[in-house]
């Protein structure tokens, strides 16, 4: 796996909420799942879990994924009431 996923987690955690829009994503996500009456969702590769926080405040089973584990304990400091695998 890509050193930027592993001994690089907190580089890669500044870099992408530089130009990531994380409130689209979240807007295009949840109106698909909404779309189709959906209030959980797995995200495959979530990274710092950027997009926990949001699913969670708005009522959906939220559970990230990812094979980072550096990654995985950054999310979960983050947002400790997120499941996170």
């Amino acid at each position: 796996m890509s050193n930027l996923y592993n001994s690089l987690s907190e580089v890669y955690e500044a870099m992408y909420q530089s130009f990531i829009n994380y409130k689209d994503e979240y807007a295009f996500y949840s109106g698909i799942l909404r779309q189709h009456n959906c209030n959980s969702l797995i995200e495959m590769g979530c990274g710092t879990g950027n997009l926990a926080s949001m699913f969670i405040e708005n009522r959906f089973y939220y559970t990230g994924m990812d094979m980072s584990e550096s990654m995985l304990q950054i999310a979960g400091k983050k947002y400790p009431a997120a499941k996170f695998v």
